[in-house]
């Protein structure tokens, strides 16, 4: 605690414990003994503004739990506490205290070693560049990210020996300021990639509008390499048809620059799947069975552009666009909620309106245009009936 005596709200105290009043002593020797020590109230309890959870009179704590055989991490007899350098005032002197959190009755001694270490504050971290560290005892390695604009942005951890790190990006230096956080846990144990996580920023709406980002990696016994991606780095372009990098379903149908990804093949497998759902709903009508060649084309594409997100010139991901999903309707001459799939209805806020905005699947069908003379249906308020031997057409008027 800084600028007051630091001491647990309770504690054990050797020697007699004595009862008080605000006038006068209550009673003399309520409790003795050292066998243990007694437990005593130090009646000098506040909470915290830093961490709520810390009980006496404190600003920062921990707790190891020493020896015990619940889990690993709970045999962990280290503890760190950090405290950032923005709460950290060098005016005032500042007061450690460590007290047993347990004790049993054989009264066993507790030794341990306290040692007090400054950090180089937030190491700046440069864009496209991998940075390998190593974490021994409990501790935390800094580091800040900086933007010259508005862009996306992605923080990679790859765990490659020891236990997992904790890995928190902030968008303020002072953790109370931060009004942006994220966080993982990056685990050794995790299935499949089990040494990568990413936290990312992939769209302007998840960006918090800051131009520098401040990094705190938190671990034991771990080794790891961090990076960090921003604008475009983020983005990829596929060469040719995309074959080779793992399109198939989608190969020559994203002639764009696309969200980055570690496994083209698995969007590529995710894209035909959705293909097939669409084209499940679409091809089952009262009178036929089957989708036009048009249709299938221009389902397959809205398939893909739902998997391969573009890349605008921040190195954000966009949505897709509507007149994709309007080419959607017009070519297999139903509307999505027809279909019961209400979820892409083209006059949701899901698509982006290309005449505004950069969006997926721009300028892909220069054919189409919402003119009346292009609406299916005649017009929207236009009703279609189905029977097995007759169509009917009722027009509102």
């Amino acid at each position: 605690m800084g600028g007051h005596l630091a001491t647990p709200e309770q504690a054990y105290i050797p020697g007699d414990i004595v009862g008080l009043t605000q006038e006068h002593v209550l009673q003399y020797n309520m409790q003795s003994g050292r066998y243990p020590y007694t437990y005593q109230y130090i009646m000098d309890s506040r909470i915290s503004i830093y961490q709520p959870e810390c009980s006496g009179s404190t600003d920062w704590c921990g707790t190891t739990t020493g020896f015990d055989d619940n889990s690993n991490y709970e045999t962990d007899s280290s503890i760190s506490v950090w405290v950032p350098s923005c709460y950290f005032d060098l005016a005032f002197p500042t007061y450690i205290a460590v007290e047993a959190s347990y004790q049993n009755y054989l009264d066993h001694p507790i030794s341990y070693d306290l040692e007090f270490k400054q950090y180089v504050d937030y190491v700046l971290l440069k864009p496209n560049t991998n940075v390998e560290k190593n974490l021994t005892s409990w501790e935390h390695h800094f580091y800040r990210s900086l933007q010259a604009t508005v862009e996306s942005a992605r923080w990679r951890v790859v765990v490659t020996a020891g236990e997992g790190v904790l890995v928190t990006v902030r968008n303020h230096r002072c953790p109370l300021q931060a009004s942006w956080t994220r966080e993982v846990w990056c685990d050794a144990d995790y299935f499949d990639r089990p040494w990568m996580c990413d936290i990312e920023i992939p769209t302007a709406a998840a960006h918090p509008g800051n131009n520098v980002f401040f990094v705190d990696v938190y671990g034991k016994n771990a080794t790891y390499d961090i990076s960090y991606l921003r604008g475009l780095e983020n983005c990829h372009s596929f060469t040719g048809a995309g074959r080779s990098e793992g399109l198939d379903f989608c190969a020559g149908l994203v002639p764009y620059n696309t969200w980055r990804w570690d496994d083209y093949n698995k969007l590529d497998n995710e894209a035909s799947c959705f293909f097939d759902e669409l084209y499940n709903h679409f091809r089952v009508q009262p009178c036929w069975s089957g989708v036009t060649t048009d249709c299938n084309s221009t389902l397959q594409r809205f398939a893909c552009y739902e998997s391969f997100r573009a890349c605008d010139a921040q190195g954000f991901y966009v949505g897709t666009c509507r007149n994709a999903c309007n080419s959607v309707v017009y070519e297999c001459v139903n509307w999505f909620e027809s279909v019961n799939l209400e979820h892409y209805n083209c006059t949701s806020s899901r698509y982006i309106d290309e005449e505004s905005y950069y969006c997926t699947g721009a300028n892909s069908f220069p054919s189409f245009n919402e003119a009346d003379t292009q609406n299916f249906f005649g017009k929207p308020e236009d009703i279609l009936y189905l029977n097995e031997n007759h169509v009917f057409l009722q027009q509102d008027v």
